[in-house]
């Protein structure tokens, strides 16, 4: 009895950190877009603010870093948590230190640097849960479960992704790179239902049958390059995120590297406007059909380094949503491109969508909760067999090529850091 009750409280103490995250993640949100409506006319006003909001992003980010508001090492993003999930020590998780971390990915974000809010996000929501857990004198296993609890809830209250945020969790911050195993069994299975209805008809065990899946037979072709690609461009965008982090750390000057990173983003986007992801809603133009294939290209290519030298020099930020846009333009991309060459494809809304998946299993590691967002984003449930090849197909290819996800290699470096602080 005494044990049930025990679930029961903790039933109760998860759903005290939705509320919460829930009010905090919704005011985060409004902030973000109050700043960009602020902001937006004034860049149609002025292409010359293109260069010139980079460079009050690093001015401010700068006097921040000077000031000791952020403290060194702690940054605000995915890596953190994964570090905190590990140590239960809450040093990166103080209310004070997420504050000010909150303020500086505003101002990323506002004045136009390539990042997102995904990862300061989560670390928001999962700091909530570590104060809240600490409220209720809570053991370290639950403690990181509320962590979890928060990071999901938080992610769900901006993306609208509540089924993502729950999967992302589960396969990034609990998972042992189970994903190792997942990916062969997606793949296993999808093949041998394909060949079951190819022998036995598309049976659905229920009365009502709620959707069909498309000649799949049909469409196979693009799914596979696509699936492949979407693995190559994230180890890419590992590589260059990886890269720029080590150069920027032989720049002794933190002003002098988010000036470089900020005069880079800047030029850019003059050029590029729509490089300002969050003020011209740039995912959805792609979806849309917007652009052509050099700019789809471009966009590729430019987030990848602008990414790299934004979340490399210093700013705080994160890297979900960059890969949002380079997984559009490549879905899209292969889309226009078997189009002319009159190779059968799906939509090119699905291809968007699919890429977005594929992109973000590679260098997240995440397949399952990828292709659960491909689901949730589309509101087909058609989808589901493409998004799984995709996920599978990417998350396997990028380990190919690079070997490790996103985070691996700086979660190491942290821990590096926590241990050599310790012993002096």
């Amino acid at each position: 009895m005494k044990s049930r009750l025990g679930e029961l409280a903790i039933l109760f103490i998860a759903a005290c950190i939705g509320i919460t995250t829930g009010l905090i993640a919704s005011g985060f949100n409004r902030i973000i877009i109050l700043g960009t409506k602020l902001t937006r006319p004034v860049l149609d006003q002025s292409p010359m603010m293109f260069l010139i909001f980079p460079l009050i992003a690093a001015i401010i980010t700068a006097s921040l870093y000077k000031k000791d508001l952020i403290k060194k090492g702690s940054g605000m993003g995915m890596v953190q948590v994964l570090f905190e999930m590990r140590t239960t020590s809450t040093l990166l998780m103080k209310p004070i230190n997420v504050f000010w971390n909150i303020i500086a990915t505003v101002v990323t974000l506002v004045f136009g640097m390539t990042a997102g809010r995904f990862g300061p996000i989560a670390h928001l929501g999962a700091a909530i849960g570590v104060n809240i857990a600490e409220r209720f004198d809570l053991e370290e296993d639950q403690i990181r479960l509320m962590m979890g609890c928060g990071a999901a809830g938080a992610i769900a209250t901006v993306f609208n992704l509540p089924f993502f945020a729950a999967l992302f969790v589960m396969e990034v911050m609990f998972r042992e790179r189970y994903f190792k195993v997942l990916a062969p069994l997606i793949i296993a299975a999808v093949i041998s239902n394909q060949v079951g209805i190819y022998f036995l008809g598309d049976r659905v065990p229920l009365i009502v049958q709620i959707g069909s899946q498309p000649a799949f037979s049909e469409t196979i072709i693009p799914f596979l390059i696509l699936g492949v690609l979407a693995g190559v461009v994230a180890a890419l965008y590992i590589a260059c995120y990886e890269k720029a982090s080590q150069v920027f750390e032989g720049i002794e000057k933190r002003w002098v590297r988010l000036l470089i990173a900020a005069i880079a983003v800047g030029v850019s986007a003059y050029f590029l406007p729509e490089q300002f992801e969050i003020h011209f809603d740039t995912s959805n133009q792609i979806i849309a059909g917007n652009f052509g294939i050099k700019i789809l290209l471009a966009f590729i290519f430019i987030k990848i380094l602008t990414t790299a030298l934004t979340l490399g020099s210093g700013f705080i930020g994160g890297n979900f949503y960059p890969g949002v846009t380079i997984g559009a333009s490549l879905g899209v991309l292969v889309w226009k491109v078997l189009t002319l060459l009159n190779i059968k494809v799906p939509t090119q809304g699905e291809m968007g969508i699919l890429g977005i998946a594929a992109m973000l299993s590679g260098f997240l590691h995440a397949p399952l909760a990828c292709t659960v967002l491909a689901l949730e984003i589309s509101k087909n449930m058609n989808i589901t067999t493409p998004a799984m090849i995709v996920t599978a197909l990417s998350v396997t290819f990028s380990y190919i090529v690079y070997g490790r996800d996103i985070f691996t290699k700086l979660l190491g470096k942290l821990i590096s850091q926590s241990h050599h602080s310790a012993n002096e």
